[in-house]
């Protein structure tokens, strides 16, 4: 008799451009990106995660390509604002680019920009197609900033701007950037409950008719399944956290280990277990004194050992 399978395969084919320890990888989009940003990061990789914080729309996701095309991109100076705490942001950027001045504000964003160019790997994750617009400007913010609702108007982008957007966007960044070899683009399998279940479906299927045109426009890009393998895959609320809307370790774990079959080729799979291995140790937690020095003593040689065989790995914290 044949075994009763307990879960939906999603089948995804082996990408034809392998990510490596030796690209620089771009992680922007929703809070997703920041999962597998950190995943990478724990394996090696030199990898910017969400440098200008969690942006979930295509609209304002274009903003920070264009940021990144244009080294003398100057920020809309009228969408900036002051918090109750006398700090400045600016609603194109989420709250992590707070500064005390707009000159010191400016000053971090191209810092930012500069650290991000010339990117081999980007990976986009889409997390929704509603976007706030702020009233008095009539532009579409990345962030409300904990601002009176009343001062935004909730709409939902069309599937053919969303595409057009970012697509023109990337294009240019591709042809600013010749480094730039593979995009790969996601839609966050995170649910939008507020905006009501009916409208997150309406919302989630746009993005995904984005992704889909943006592969069938060009080689340079590449759809990989997170919604699916979660929303298909792992439908099961065991691989949800407590608020049954977001993916657990669990089933970050398991997505990740299906991203790392389809993008990395052996010799990377072998290198990110062995980061694995080192990050197990690293976690660890001795009791004793002398168990913290062994342990010590123990990271510092495998650190040694791993990157006199890899030198392009990247380490938080080098001994």
């Amino acid at each position: 008799m044949q075994g009763l399978g307990l879960f939906t395969p999603v089948i995804i084919p082996s990408s034809g451009v392998k990510i490596n320890h030796k690209d620089k990888i771009l992680s922007l989009g929703s809070c997703f990106s920041d999962n597998i940003g950190h995943r990478l990061k724990n394996a090696g990789f030199n990898v910017h995660i969400n440098p200008f914080g969690t942006i979930f729309n295509s609209h304002s996701l274009a903003n920070i390509l264009d940021s990144i095309n244009n080294p003398e991109y100057i920020v809309n100076e009228a969408m900036f604002q002051n918090n109750s705490d006398g700090q400045v942001f600016h609603f194109d950027y989420t709250s992590k680019l707070n500064c005390d001045t707009k000159e010191d504000y400016c000053k971090n964003l191209k810092n930012i920009v500069n650290e991000i160019e010339d990117i081999d790997i980007l990976l986009i994750t889409l997390g929704t197609s509603y976007v706030y617009e702020l009233q008095s400007v009539g532009n579409i913010v990345a962030n409300c900033h904990k601002q009176n609702q009343n001062l935004f108007n909730k709409t939902l982008l069309s599937t053919d701007y969303q595409y057009e957007k970012l697509h023109s966007t990337i294009k240019q960044l591709k042809t600013r950037n010749e480094h730039l070899r593979k995009v790969v683009v996601t839609v966050s399998p995170v649910r939008h409950t507020k905006d009501g279940m009916v409208e997150n479906t309406r919302s989630k299927a746009r993005l995904l008719e984005v992704c889909h045109r943006l592969v069938e426009s060009d080689d340079l890009f590449e759809y990989f399944p997170s919604f699916e393998i979660m929303i298909e895959e792992l439908r099961d609320y065991r691989f949800y956290c407590r608020d049954l809307i977001h993916p657990n370790d669990l089933a970050i774990d398991i997505i990740w280990e299906k991203f790392s079959q389809s993008n990395f080729n052996l010799e990377t799979i072998t290198i990110s277990l062995q980061m694995e291995n080192y990050n197990q140790l690293k976690r660890h937690i001795p009791m004793s004194q002398s168990g913290k020095e062994a342990q010590l003593k123990k990271l510092i040689s495998m650190q040694e050992v791993l990157i006199q065989k890899y030198p392009d790995l990247n380490f938080d914290k080098r001994f």
